[in-house]
């Protein structure tokens, strides 16, 4: 009986929606475990660079989505201070009689 193997696509890793943090860590951890297997295999070469490529375009992606986020936030709390709103601080809500002590502010 010949070998069988798990048979994937590197570039399906990243482009399948998949969470690219854990999909990262995860790709890591089965590279530096199988670090000599690797090494030794002259066909999984190209595999290699294919997933090379495509977390590196995905990881762009995320780059550029969390510089997008965070100029949105610096905009916003440039707006805030200009309207002099200091914090977003929770309001103490006095406890009733009976009351559960966990009490969220009404949003109006």
């Amino acid at each position: 009986m010949g070998r069988k193997g798990i048979a994937f696509s590197p570039s399906g890793l990243t482009s399948q929606g998949w969470n690219i943090k854990l999909t990262t860590q995860l790709l890591t951890s089965l590279i530096r475990i199988h670090h000599a297997q690797i090494v030794s295999s002259r066909t999984l070469r190209p595999v290699l660079d294919q997933l090379r490529t495509s977390l590196r375009k995905s990881l762009a992606r995320e780059r550029e989505l969390t510089g997008w986020n965070t100029a949105g936030l610096g905009y916003i709390k440039r707006e805030l201070i200009e309207k002099g709103v200091v914090g977003f601080e929770a309001e103490e809500i006095p406890l009733e009689k009976g009351a559960k002590k966990r009490a969220f502010p009404a949003i109006a």
